[in-house]
């Protein structure tokens, strides 16, 4: 009997946990030569994913108790508990195994630890020494493993050219989108109807950081509300950074009229009441894999702008709006032909949300599965 091992344990909260709940919800398990699949991770980890006939789940005290006990599990358990469930395969979405069982397939899902430029932005924190660490266990991680999985393109090519590395077998998959997100394309109205009293709500959904930029978007909002009168109101919804959003507090100040404002964290099944209740989304990364929030924002049916920097314009293709995170006048005049467009506006988030249906967790889980499937059928044959 084929058993495929999953480590979840790096696998706490944020897109990475999204795309393993919705992987294994949406296969179709009996098309594949795995008999069984053994999760691994924390209490709080696996409780959130669908029970399954073929599905077993696996914890430990070490799991569930801080960084010590995780590295426990990792030095003294874990090949241990691989070997016991007779694993063939081991298959690490987090991107980060270190130990010595083979073969193991792995995932690229974080870029800020290998783009030089954005992990300098933290020189010298715990950031900045963190974020190198990772790099070098990623690294070394990618180097070892016996397939890749991307999920863009982006990454694939950034590590083949920067990092010299190319590796043996990758496949690039991109993530879904969730079907809460699908909503009739928002229909877009002259600046003029809007008013102080019902105004232009432009929302910007993400970690408040600083490869993200709120500072710089939100400063451009209010040079269209101070030059051009435009009556705007700008949302932020995410965690913090507190670096990040002590630069963007100034911008929120009373004197600017309340006109930014800062929502708090946003339970994830909550999200989109706030797309339906705007007219506009902005997204100013400077550092993505794949951006998933980005693909939210154009299933959601709201016009775009958004980031030029890579990977954004290979998900948006021309249906964006596309400035300079880091320039805020590049932003403010992006910003100003969106609102003068109406009619490009519409047409714009008619493309986006067409080109939104390319990303399903169907198509995801169909393609991981195979791509387990192959590998793991090609180094039986090879035995």
């Amino acid at each position: 009997m084929s058993v495929l091992v999953i480590n979840a344990i790096n696998l706490r909260d944020g897109g990475g946990l999204t795309h393993l709940i919705e992987l294994l919800r949406n296969v179709d398990f009996e098309k594949y030569i795995f008999k069984k699949v053994i999760i691994v991770g924390s209490d709080s980890t696996i409780s959130k994913i669908s029970n399954k006939n073929w599905l077993q789940k696996e914890s430990h005290y070490f799991l569930n108790s801080g960084f010590l006990g995780i590295q426990c599990w990792r030095i003294f358990y874990f090949k241990r508990f691989l070997i016991k469930n007779r694993c063939d395969l081991l298959f690490d979405p987090g991107g980060g195994y270190s130990g010595s069982f083979r073969p193991y397939v792995t995932m690229c899902r974080n870029m800020l630890v290998f783009e030089h430029a954005e992990r300098n932005r933290y020189k010298y924190s715990l950031v900045y020494f963190r974020l190198l660490i990772l790099k070098t266990i990623q690294f070394k991680s990618f180097q070892n493993a016996s397939g890749i999985i991307f999920i863009s393109n982006y990454a694939k090519l950034f590590l083949e050219r920067e990092l010299k590395f190319r590796p043996l077998l990758c496949h690039v998959i991109n993530h879904g989108v969730s079907p809460q997100f699908d909503l009739p394309v928002k229909q877009q109205k002259d600046i003029k109807k809007y008013s102080s009293e019902s105004s232009f709500k432009l929302l910007y959904v993400s970690i408040i950081d600083l490869y993200k930029h709120q500072d710089k978007v939100a400063e451009a909002v209010l040079k269209l509300r101070e030059v051009d009168m435009f009556p705007i109101e700008l949302s932020f919804v995410g965690p913090i950074y507190k670096p990040a959003f002590d630069k963007l507090k100034k911008w929120m100040s009373p004197i600017y009229g309340n006109s930014v404002k800062y929502l708090g964290k946003i339970d994830y099944n909550n999200l989109n009441d706030l797309y339906k209740n705007s007219d506009a989304f902005i997204f100013a990364s400077s550092c993505e894999n794949m951006p998933n929030i980005l693909i939210e924002a154009m299933r959601s049916g709201l016009p775009i702008c958004c980031s030029n920097k890579g990977p954004m314009p290979e998900f948006l293709e021309t249906n964006g709006f596309y400035f300079d995170p880091e320039n805020v006048e590049s932003i403010y005049k992006v910003l100003k032909e969106m609102i003068l467009n109406p009619i490009k506006r519409q047409e714009k988030a008619m493309g986006s949300k067409a080109c939104s249906y390319k990303y399903t967790w169907n198509k995801c889980a169909s393609e991981t599965f195979f791509f387990l499937d192959k590998f793991y059928t090609n180094v039986k044959n090879n035995d």
